[in-house]
């Protein structure tokens, strides 16, 4: 397993534009060896609102659903409102949803992935 907790710079081609993240750290317990390619978006505000996408192989979705307590179920809002443009074809029509506890003003996990695109958007917002 792969702790996500890192700091990084890209450079985004089509814009033009150096994009710093000072820190990323996302409440899984780990990530499996196969994620890759991760794409993150963190807007500067008071409450943390990270969306990610990245690729997955099918087999390894469930290791990052060890950490907390996720319930299954559609989420179609989440997609409709990612910040990254998803892959074509790409479908997650159940997303695991936790709550978890050491959010203390609320907040929810989500993880949404479609096996047949080998691809994941996740959702982390902490009030």
């Amino acid at each position: 397993m792969l702790a996500l907790c890192t700091s990084y710079a890209f450079f985004e081609a089509s814009s033009g534009r150096l994009t710093v993240r000072a820190s990323l750290d996302l409440p899984l317990g780990g990530l499996p060896w196969s994620v890759r390619g991760i794409q993150c978006e963190s807007p500067f505000t008071t409450d943390v609102l990270t969306t990610c996408l990245f690729k997955i192989d099918p087999q390894d979705v469930q290791a990052l659903l060890v950490a907390h307590d996720f319930d299954e179920r559609p989420m179609p809002g989440i997609l409709a409102n990612s910040r990254f443009p998803l892959p074509t074809g790409f479908s997650a029509p159940v997303c695991h949803v936790a709550n978890p506890s050491e959010f203390e003003h609320g907040g929810h996990l989500v993880v949404c992935p479609d096996p047949s695109v080998a691809v994941a958007l996740l959702d982390l917002y902490i009030e």
